[in-house]
């Protein structure tokens, strides 16, 4: 019996022993477990506390290594409800943000710092999703979706060929591209309102001051968004013409995959461009057999006219005080000019003339003593040229 005492004696000294080296309770209310030393800014030290920056006020620190582990997990939250009555709700983390004296607010916040693939916030349904082939603020291995706006930089859809297989041009596929853009609808339309005060899904919310709040706020977003005029097309009727750029969501309703719909667009282009340029290459031939048959016709013309042109030696040559240049135009001539040139080439003289005049008179003292040419040129082009002598 006396052993049987003795025995529970030193296994509660054991344990009282072990306990205290798990938990420890400081004199201003701080508990720290598995580490003696209990961070000075946390209500709550879990395990061997590495950090120290009195700027932040936490309720419970949680510090894990993996030394000796696959995988380290500083705080893993698991909601399982087992309630039969619809609606239930199960919430592995929960976090909500609330600064009432100004500053920014965190439901949660994800950080890497270390120099190995992950993310900051990993999603996924499925422990295959883990691997994640790079460092990313967020990576979600699955569907995910945004009630609200999404704002980014840009948009980077996965084309490189090596991830693609049974590839073919959209050309070669029967139907014309355009005439298949030219039956989509562009239509305007506003989202009907819908409220997401579901507040039964989350037991307490009224006597939640931040929850309410947030939900208030939601509720005001709602509605604006309601009110915002959108553009886009009938999801039922691209599906007559593109089954494939049309998804149908988990709620039923069907959606348009917009991005690939670019493609498609630029192969319309295209076409619209090979169009043109076919009616293009008909009028400049039609344009150059136009031209050629007017240029043909302007010779023709042009012949015609030189043929009924004359022009007369002057009388009398060589003269001292005056001479007379004469000459016949047809009436359909549209220019005609006298141009007389001394033996240099330079002009001395121009004399516009037409088909009701027969001469030109040239008087001594316009010119100096020498010898001369003179041209009739009729529609820019020369009929003939004769040579006259001025003497004083």
């Amino acid at each position: 019996m006396n052993k049987r005492i003795i025995f529970s004696v030193f296994a509660l000294l054991l344990l009282s022993e072990y306990t205290s080296a798990q938990l420890k309770v400081t004199s201003d209310g701080k508990v720290a477990v598995a580490t003696t030393t209990p961070l000075s800014l946390a209500k709550l030290t879990v395990g061997s506390n590495s950090f120290n920056n009195s700027l932040y006020n936490m309720g419970t620190y949680s510090h894990i290594d993996g030394f000796h582990s696959t995988v380290g997990v500083g705080v893993y939250g698991y909601g399982h409800n087992t309630l039969k009555p619809s609606p239930c709700l199960s919430i592995g983390v929960m976090g909500v943000g609330a600064s009432s004296a100004g500053g920014t607010e965190y439901g949660v916040l994800g950080l890497i710092s270390g120099s190995m693939n992950g993310a900051g916030v990993l999603g996924t349904k499925s422990p295959r999703g883990w691997n994640v082939p790079g460092r990313y603020a967020g990576f979600f291995y699955g569907d995910t979706y945004v009630d609200g706006s999404l704002t980014t930089d840009e948009v980077i859809t996965p084309s490189d060929m090596n991830l693609k297989e049974n590839v073919s041009l959209l050309s070669d596929r029967k139907g014309d591209v355009l005439d298949n853009i030219m039956n989509m609808n562009v239509i305007t339309y506003n989202y009907k309102y819908i409220s997401p005060s579901e507040s039964e899904g989350l037991p307490g919310i009224e006597d939640n001051k931040e929850l309410s709040l947030g939900l208030k706020e939601a509720e005001t977003d709602a509605r604006k968004r309601a009110a915002q005029k959108h553009f886009g097309l009938s999801a039922q009727e691209l599906q007559t013409i593109y089954p494939e750029l049309v998804r149908k969501g988990q709620d039923g309703n069907l959606g348009v995959n917009y991005i690939e719909l670019v493609p498609i667009l630029i192969r319309s282009i295209q076409e619209l461009k090979a169009e043109l340029d076919e009616v293009k290459g008909k009028d400049d031939a039609m344009r150059r057999a136009s031209s050629n048959a007017m240029e043909v016709a302007s010779i023709a013309t042009s012949d015609a006219i030189l043929e009924k042109a004359k022009l007369f030696q002057n009388t009398p040559n060589p003269f001292s005080s005056q001479t007379q240049i004469h000459f016949t135009l047809p009436d359909d001539a549209k220019s005609a000019y006298i141009y007389i040139f001394d033996m240099t080439g330079k002009m001395q003289k121009q004399i516009a003339v037409n088909s009701s005049m027969e001469s030109v008179t040239i008087n001594g003292y316009e010119l100096s003593a020498g010898i001369y040419l003179y041209s009739l040129v009729v529609n820019g082009q020369e009929v003939d040229t004769k040579r006259m002598i001025l003497s004083k």
